[in-house]
């Protein structure tokens, strides 16, 4: 009886480390932001001898609650000013994926602090 009882706490702990653990590394935060037009754009080669374009954005990213974040965007696409982004980062990195949103579908409290 003792076995199965040490074995189900064993079991137990080592899931709980596990959730912890995803929690920690795996979580990610929405921000949204409004791009102003800082553009830096970046010409690279490929294997293939082509040119590729990269471009670079350092945009001001707010949460739903409020919280102010500046963030690190670099993609394929160009994003023309005054648009406005939806942003999941990463607790220790910066932009992991991206999405182009409307006005409207900003919630009011990250809307608020973008336009201050």
């Amino acid at each position: 009886m003792k076995k199965i009882l040490f074995g189900f706490l064993g079991v137990l702990l080592i899931l709980d480390i596990c959730f912890f653990w995803e929690n920690i590394n795996y979580t990610q935060r929405i921000y949204f932001a409004h791009v102003e037009g800082k553009v830096k754009e970046k010409t690279l080669k490929n294997t293939a001898e082509t040119l590729d374009g990269q471009y670079n954005y350092t945009v001001r990213g707010v949460s739903s609650k409020g919280d102010v974040r500046e963030l690190y965007l670099q993609t394929k696409h160009e994003i023309h000013a005054g648009t406005y982004l939806e942003i999941h980062a990463k607790n220790k990195k910066d932009a992991t994926s991206w999405k182009t949103r409307q006005e409207y579908e900003i919630p009011r409290t990250a809307l608020n602090r973008l336009e201050k």
